[in-house]
């Protein structure tokens, strides 16, 4: 069995995302793969938990991770 992961920069923008396709595609013998966050994303998550937050900030981070995703 072969596990391949995914993330951070290797996801980060849609030419890395072309070169983990790529690497994926070249063994057809992978069993799964594993996809996480964008670079920066799993970060922007913890911080929207901090009780410390205000709506402001909190909406700033909201729209930092969607900026990321769309940009993609």
């Amino acid at each position: 069995m072969i596990v391949s992961k995914f993330g951070g920069t290797s996801v980060g923008t849609f030419q890395a995302m072309q070169k983990s396709a790529e690497i994926v595609s070249e063994d057809v013998d992978r069993s799964f793969i594993v996809i996480s966050a964008t670079s920066g994303t799993t970060n922007d998550l913890v911080a929207l938990m901090s009780p410390e937050l205000d709506s402001t900030a909190r909406e700033a981070i909201i729209i930092r991770i969607k900026e990321r995703h769309l940009s993609i």
